[in-house]
């Protein structure tokens, strides 16, 4: 028997987020692939990546995943 897909998914790598420099007030768009990860127990999950434009760290909570109409809801 053949494997058949019946509904194609998407990788989680491929998550898109949203996130502001705090210090220049830029507006980054990012994939997971592209961040750092780090699991914290207290705070929760986040992602962190450095601004293009200034170089300081930008923080984004891993659920806050942009939900694309081909993703469904966790």
């Amino acid at each position: 028997m053949a494997i058949v897909v019946t509904r194609r998914g998407l990788l989680p790598e491929n998550d898109q987020f949203d996130a502001d420099c705090r210090k220049c007030k830029s507006s980054l768009r990012f994939l997971r692939r592209d961040a750092k990860f780090t699991d914290d127990q207290r705070d929760g999950a986040f992602l962190t990546v450095s601004c293009p434009v200034c170089g300081d760290p930008v923080h984004v909570a891993e659920s806050a995943a942009r939900q694309r109409p081909d993703r469904p809801s966790r």
